[in-house]
C-alpha cells in the first residue's frame, strides 16, 4: 500500500510503503525519469498521517 509521493528538491521521487511482515515503512528514491530506483530502505522515523 502506497503512502505518500513527494518530489524533492532534486527532482527525486519518493514512496512510502508499510511492510506488514517488517511492521515497518520502505522508503524508496527513484530518478527522475520515475523508474529509475536510486535507494530504498527502512525509514524509522516515518509517521503515518492520522487524517
Amino acid at each position: 500500500m502506497l503512502f505518500l509521493l513527494k518530489n524533492s528538491m532534486y527532482g527525486r521521487i519518493k514512496k512510502w510503503a508499510k511492510i506488514k511482515e517488517a511492521g515497518k515503512y520502505l522508503r524508496v528514491i527513484l530518478l527522475e525519469d520515475g523508474v529509475t530506483v536510486h535507494n530504498v530502505f527502512f525509514d524509522r522515523n516515518f509517521k503515518e498521517d492520522a487524517s
